[in-house]
Formats: structure tokens, sequence, C-alpha cells
């Protein structure tokens, strides 16, 4: 998959042309004083990206590598002694 950086000012200047390379299968990345600031792409690697999100933040947490560990944390006494007033 290519990326195609363009200008903001070119991007105005024809916008049509920049949403055909995007339709080929190229990545657009429009930059704002050279600065990566929207991306376009076509529907069907759109739909790709979207179905690879997880659906909810519960299913993102269980995907990072980290929620396979086992942890079992020591038991802390309680030695809290009250306030002398």
């Amino acid at each position: 998959m290519s990326e195609l950086r363009i200008g903001a000012r070119d991007f105005a200047a024809d916008p049509l042309g920049a949403k055909n390379k995007a339709r080929g299968g190229e990545t657009v990345v429009i930059t704002n004083r050279g600065r990566p600031d929207v991306a376009m792409v076509n529907y069907e690697r759109w739909k790709a990206l979207e179905a690879a999100l997880p659906q909810s933040a519960l299913e993102a947490l269980g995907q990072h590598p980290a929620s396979s560990i086992a942890f079992q944390p020591p038991r802390i006494e309680d030695h809290a002694q009250g306030a002398e007033l």
C-alpha cells in the first residue's frame, strides 16, 4: 500500500485528483505546514481498518499481551493505628 503526501493547498486546488488516488488504493495524506493532518483511504480499506478495531474498551484491554500474566499480589496486613488528638 503506497502513501501519497500532498499539501493542503494542493489538495484544495485538486480535491478530485486526491480522491481518485485514494480510490485507486493509495493512502493520501494531506499535510498542513508539512505535518500530516488528514488521511484519505478508499472505502474497502476503511472497512478493513474499522473491522480490526476492538468493539469495546474491555475488549481492547483484553487484547493487551500483559492481560495473560497471572498476578497475585501479596496480602498486606492492616497495621493502621488510630490518630492521637
